[in-house]
C-alpha cells in the first residue's frame, strides 16, 4: 500500500484506542479519572489530533508517519521519536482495525467504524444553517409541530432521522451523521413532541443535557461520538460474546454508560 491509499482509508476517521484483550475484544482507555477516553485522529499534516475532552494528553501520542517500506503506521512524541507502530487498517466486520506491531507491555489497537454504506440525506433546513454550529435531530419532524415551531423561532436547523436512540440502528445512523458533519458543534437528539423551548440554551458544552427518558438529549458534538461510540463498543463486544445488543437493550446501554463513564458529565433534568 502507498501513502495514497493510506490517506483514502485515514480520511477523517477517528480511531479509539484500546487495550486488546486476548479473547478478541478491547477495552478504552480513560485518559484522567471520569474523563473522556482516548480517541486519535491521524491527520494529512502528519500531526495527531484528539477529538474528546480528555484530562491530559498522552505524549506518546504526538505526530504520525507511513512507513511504507515495513507496512507500518508509525506514532510519535513531539521530538518525532517514533514510539508504537500500528498494522496498516484490516477490515474486521463493521470495523477497520490496526494492530500494535511488537508491544512492548499490554497490547494496544486502533479500532475505528468507517462509513461503508454512505447514505443520502436530504436535510430539512438548507445546508447553510450546518454553518451555524447547532442542529435538532428528530424522527417525526413537521413544520407545524412544536419541534417545528421552537426550531423555527430559534432559527435552529433540523435534521429528519430514521431511527431514534431507542433502536441500535439510530445510534448507528446518528453517529454516522455526526462523523459526517463536522462543522456542526452543538446536538440535540429529540423525541420529546411536546418540546417547548429552545434545548441548546442550558447546555454546558463540557456536560450531557438528557432527561430520564432520553426524549431529550442534547450535547456537543465530540461528546456525543464519544457516549454513541460507547455504546457501539459495548455492542460490538456482545457480538463477540454471541449476545446481540436488542433494541429494547438500547435505551439501557445508554442510560448505564451515562451513569458509569460520563457520571461527572452528565446533567439530568
Amino acid at each position: 500500500m502507498d501513502i495514497k491509499k493510506l490517506m483514502h482509508m485515514l480520511d477523517k476517521q477517528e480511531w479509539i484506542v484500546e487495550n486488546a484483550g486476548d479473547d478478541g475484544t478491547g477495552a478504552t482507555i480513560e485518559m484522567g479519572q471520569n474523563q473522556g477516553i482516548l480517541i486519535l485522529q491521524l491527520n494529512p499534516n502528519g500531526k495527531v489530533s484528539f477529538p474528546t475532552r480528555m484530562g491530559f494528553l498522552p505524549p506518546e501520542y504526538c505526530n504520525w508517519q507511513f512507513n511504507e517500506a515495513q507496512q507500518l503506521v508509525e506514532l510519535m512524541d513531539k521530538d518525532y521519536q517514533i514510539t508504537t507502530s500500528f498494522s496498516l487498517p484490516q477490515k474486521e466486520g463493521l470495523h477497520l482495525i490496526m494492530r500494535e506491531h511488537n508491544p512492548q507491555g499490554i497490547s494496544r489497537r486502533l479500532i475505528t467504524r468507517p462509513k461503508l454504506f454512505k447514505e443520502i440525506r436530504k436535510p430539512i433546513i438548507p445546508a447553510p444553517q450546518l454553518a451555524a454550529g447547532k442542529m435538532i435531530l428528530t424522527k417525526n419532524y413537521q413544520p407545524d409541530s412544536k419541534i417545528g415551531k421552537v426550531a423555527k423561532n430559534n432559527v435552529l436547523g433540523v435534521h429528519r432521522i430514521q431511527n431514534d436512540l431507542k433502536h441500535l440502528a439510530g445510534v448507528n445512523e446518528i453517529l454516522n451523521y455526526l462523523i459526517e458533519h463536522s462543522a456542526l458543534e452543538e446536538i440535540a437528539v429529540i423525541s420529546d413532541e411536546n418540546l417547548q423551548d429552545n434545548p441548546f440554551v442550558k447546555l454546558d458544552r463540557s456536560k450531557i443535557r438528557v432527561n430520564s427518558s432520553l426524549t431529550i438529549l442534547v450535547a456537543s458534538r465530540a461528546l456525543l461520538i464519544e457516549l454513541l461510540g460507547q455504546v457501539l463498543i459495548e455492542a460490538y463486544h456482545q457480538a463477540f460474546e454471541n449476545q446481540i445488543m436488542q433494541d429494547e437493550d438500547v435505551p439501557v446501554s445508554i442510560k448505564d454508560t451515562l451513569e458509569t463513564k460520563f457520571k461527572d458529565r452528565v446533567q439530568w433534568i
